[in-house]
């Protein structure tokens, strides 16, 4: 009887490891189910998010969700411990992981992300994913056409964003390029000071020199808005006067130049 009785207690040990981990000794050893919901992201903007998951040692789970074809929340399981989430959507060929270094020479991805820090120490965690637009689309309009000795180039201090979203210092630099209209593009990241500036030179010496972070800044424009606005600067050299208008806002604003 005594050999039977053991054999069943080792049995019911068995049973009781595999059933969803009941044993309060033994349930840190299962994984936390951690599920994404997606219902508040924009999928007419964001199609795919790049996910990444990490301990604070290694990173633990790296996927690419289409975030478009998804039918319920994505699910994937964790350790029962403090983890890393980032979701990064428009990072192209420029991403380092879990972050973004934009290479010297080029403007900023269209970039969009989610990043938390998660108590996994559950069976079910739930986390709500808000893809921030992180990322300002600045388009500059002169009222002259660059000579083709002349080249437009901004530059800042702002050159990425690090795992935890967080802009990181760098040099910055991109020459743009005029459309027919004399009009420019340029894809900015989010600023931390008022250095971006504009200048124009001619291959041996700065012809002109815009203060463009000053001129934003001014405008009361907030670099620490969750989703960053679009804005559309006008510079008139014949009068030294650039307006400044913000995607959203009834008003623009005026600024004499000083060169």
């Amino acid at each position: 009887m005594n050999k039977i009785y053991s054999i069943a207690l080792v049995m019911t040990a068995g049973i009781l490891f595999c059933t969803g981990c009941s044993v309060k000794e033994i349930r840190s050893l299962c994984p936390c189910t951690l599920v994404l919901d997606f219902s508040e992201v924009d999928t007419s903007v964001i199609s795919e998010a790049d996910l990444y998951i990490a301990d604070g040692e290694s990173f633990l789970t790296e996927d690419v969700i289409d975030v478009d074809g998804l039918e319920t929340d994505y699910m994937t399981e964790v350790p029962r411990k403090q983890i890393h989430l980032g979701l990064w959507s428009g990072l192209e060929a420029t991403g380092r992981g879990a972050g973004l270094a934009i290479p010297y020479g080029d403007d900023s991805p269209p970039v969009y992300f989610h990043v938390s820090e998660i108590d996994a120490d559950a069976e079910v965690v739930r986390e709500t994913v808000r893809m921030h637009k992180n990322h300002c689309v600045m388009t500059v309009k002169f009222d002259w056409k660059a000579s083709d000795l002349e080249k437009i180039v901004l530059h800042g201090n702002v050159d990425g964003y690090d795992e935890n979203g967080n802009p990181t210092p760098g040099k910055f630099m991109y020459e743009l390029v005029q459309d027919e209209d004399g009009s420019c593009k340029a894809i900015l990241p989010r600023q931390t000071d008022d250095s971006l500036a504009l200048e124009v030179n001619d291959g041996t010496g700065i012809l002109k020199r815009f203060s463009l972070g000053e001129y934003i800044a001014q405008s009361g424009y907030d670099w620490n808005e969750p989703d960053l606005k679009d804005i559309v600067l006008e510079l008139d050299i014949a009068i030294l006067q650039v307006s400044l208008t913000v995607q959203g806002w009834d008003t623009s604003h005026r600024f004499d130049i000083v060169i």
